[in-house]
């Protein structure tokens, strides 16, 4: 029997690069009718969920036939926590009668995330001890070679060799892209992190990775539109 597999997409109506930016229009759609679509055309997906405190957000979601739950407004302010939001939409829905084995966390910004990405992310998930997976892009520079202040100075973050050092000497540097989460739902409940070792990387292109925040990530969005990315 196939286990349930739970999107959840969180979406609060407050943002600062960009008013109202879950909603903001990308190619004539709310930005968040991608991330909606995407879960949608998932074949391993068995539900998907909007969490928002937002009315008019929520009606946009209904509107493109998502199932929105209603967040806290105390869990929709810009200290908010993710882990805290995930937790109250699976504690909402636990208090149902439904408790997912699985849960994949689609952030509505990631509008480059297709439904095949999150279906080979959670046959590697399947594949892996059932930790957690994030999605991942290489890092356009490595974190070794960055440097901290202190009271002191400048020092390097690891090792003050590893800033003369080739990039190809170095381990293999991801940064996390918000694209896809996925994690054992009772894990997640009795960590209450999204970070349980070990965490399996799912490597997405740069160009999938796209993470919106300002205009300028709307506009490459849209040039890469253009490209046939989204076709």
């Amino acid at each position: 029997m196939k286990s349930d597999i739970l999107a959840i997409i969180p979406a609060r109506g407050g943002s600062k690069g960009i008013p109202r930016k879950n909603i903001a229009p990308l190619l004539g759609r709310p930005l968040i009718s991608y991330s909606i679509e995407a879960a949608r055309n998932c074949p391993l997906i068995t539900r998907s969920i909007v969490s928002t405190e937002d009315e008019e957000i929520a009606k946009i979601c209904r509107s493109e036939g998502a199932e929105v739950l209603a967040r806290p407004a105390d869990l929709a302010r810009d200290h908010s926590k993710t882990e805290a939001v995930l937790v109250d939409a699976l504690k909402q829905l636990e208090a149902t009668g439904y408790f997912p084995a699985t849960f994949v966390v689609l952030q509505p910004t990631s509008p480059m995330r297709t439904a095949q990405h999150i279906t080979d992310a959670i046959r590697l998930f399947e594949a892996s001890n059932r930790k957690c997976v994030w999605s991942v892009t290489r890092a356009e520079h490595h974190p070794y070679k960055d440097l901290v202040a202190t009271d002191e100075g400048l020092k390097p973050v690891r090792d003050v060799s590893d800033l003369s050092a080739r990039r190809q000497d170095l381990p293999t540097a991801f940064r996390q892209n918000g694209a896809i989460y996925i994690m054992d739902t009772a894990l997640f409940l009795a960590h209450r992190t999204l970070f349980v070792t070990p965490v399996i990387p799912f490597e997405m292109r740069e160009s999938e990775s796209i993470d919106i925040d300002n205009y300028a990530d709307l506009k490459r969005t849209e040039e890469l539109a253009q490209l046939g990315f989204f076709s």
